[in-house]
């Protein structure tokens, strides 16, 4: 993502990728992401098909896209991307404001 703090008007765009630097790759792991208001409620969310994770290299997972009209402003959120049934995530803080 370009940016971390938008408008009402704008749409939400990130491409997104995994890289794994643990001790063995990571089979059939299920790619998810969510996004997250300031109460801790999901307001956003998908998965992206089950696959392998190689050691040291980052692989794509794919797209992530919304409308922020559709949601309430201004606010905090928090954008989380992890590997379903892992502790394995990472979270960016994003915020959206009215035009």
């Amino acid at each position: 993502m370009d940016k971390r703090v938008w408008t009402m008007g704008e749409t939400f765009a990130a491409e997104l990728t995994v890289a794994h630097f643990g001790p063995a790759p990571l089979e059939e792991a299920v790619p998810t992401w969510k996004l997250v208001d300031a109460a801790g409620d999901t307001v956003r969310g998908g998965q992206w098909p089950a696959r392998d994770i190689p050691v040291d290299r980052g692989i794509e997972l794919g797209q992530v896209t919304f409308d922020w009209a559709e949601l309430a402003a201004p606010a905090k959120y928090t954008l989380v991307v992890g590997l379903q049934n892992t502790p394995f995530e990472n979270a960016w803080n994003l915020w959206v404001y009215p035009e």
